[in-house]
């Protein structure tokens, strides 16, 4: 059985049932990878942003009580791309839960317009048999790659340029240009029917907003021009709990002022910072599409090590 639900006002029993799913796939497909713990996974269930509207679907296995699989679909502001989360409990796979939540996927994704599903999947034969049977295709290989603090190298200034860094809500003064820079991250890389997406002070407001619902602590690293705009900058996620694991976001230079080095240096200074404040934090993790040489080359200099690899399914519809 397949039932809608809203995780925004779940039980507790639920939400962390669905952490059970979602980080024991993951660690079944990339056993090296660090992972979410319980409260990040929760409150990222618990409080999404408003900006980013979503649908949940549960499914139920007749053999037990708990739920055997999830299913989640994203639209992203300026997308018309669904990007969809499923996973079904290994013991109960073969029975047509995963279908049965893509077809809810489905079916709600034609509502709201969206002309291709897409997803992230391990290197296991079984995803990418369902991947492929279902009708998607493939489509780029995403790196996961983890750094042991302290970083390979320290901050090198960049002449004509300077650092500002904030933990929080953006101040109000670089929040115009900080969403233009955003839109760099448009330059990444990505998959055939994969729309681009719209950064907005409005969305990143919202996006601030969630994060600190979610009990996250958004850290951002910006490089500033002579004219006090946000040309270049990289953000991580840390959760409260000591020895967490910090995430790296994202990480943009605007095209105009790329090749000087701004990355290594932003990048540097953010996780200099980083070991100040918090030195409970030993590992510190980033996604990279395996298309994007200049980046990864970026983390490979500052002690980066590549720890999984996955895939991208597109479905379209």
């Amino acid at each position: 059985m397949i039932e809608p639900f809203d995780p925004t006002n779940a039980a507790d029993p639920l939400l962390s049932r669905i952490y059970e799913l979602l980080v024991g796939w993951r660690r079944s497909v990339a056993p090296d990878e660090p992972h979410d713990d319980h409260d990040t996974v929760v409150g990222a269930l618990r409080h999404p942003p408003a900006s980013e509207p979503s649908w949940h679907w549960l499914a139920h296995d007749a053999l037990r009580l708990d739920p055997a699989g999830y299913a989640s679909l994203r639209v992203r502001p300026g997308s018309s791309t669904g990007y969809v989360r499923l996973v079904v409990a290994p013991e109960c796979r073969r029975r047509g839960l995963g279908t049965g939540l893509l077809v809810a996927v489905r079916a709600q994704a034609a509502t709201c317009g969206c002309p291709t599903l897409t997803g992230i999947h391990g290197d296991d034969d079984a995803t990418k048999a369902f991947a492929a049977a279902v009708g998607a295709v493939p489509g780029s290989r995403t790196v996961r790659s983890v750094l042991r603090l302290p970083p390979a190298v320290p901050p090198s200034p960049v002449d004509g340029f300077a650092l500002r860094s904030w933990i929080g809500p953006t101040p109000d003064d670089l929040l115009s240009s900080f969403a233009r820079v955003r839109d760099a991250l448009n330059d990444a890389p990505r998959d055939d029917g994969v729309d681009r997406e719209r950064w907005t002070p409005a969305r990143l407001r919202d996006l601030e907003r969630a994060a600190g619902e979610q009990g996250d602590q958004a850290r951002v690293t910006a490089v500033l021009d002579t004219a006090a705009e946000v040309v270049a900058f990289t953000e991580m996620c840390v959760a409260p709990q000591l020895g967490t694991v910090a995430r790296t976001t994202d990480t943009a230079v605007d095209p105009a002022h790329r090749r000087r080095g701004l990355a290594v240096w932003v990048k540097a200074e953010s996780l200099r910072l980083l070991v100040h404040d918090r030195p409970d934090i030993k590992l510190v993790t980033t996604s990279n599409s395996a298309g994007n040489a200049a980046i990864l080359a970026v983390n490979r200099r500052l002690g980066f090590r590549p720890v999984a690899t996955w895939a991208s399914a597109v479905l379209p519809l």
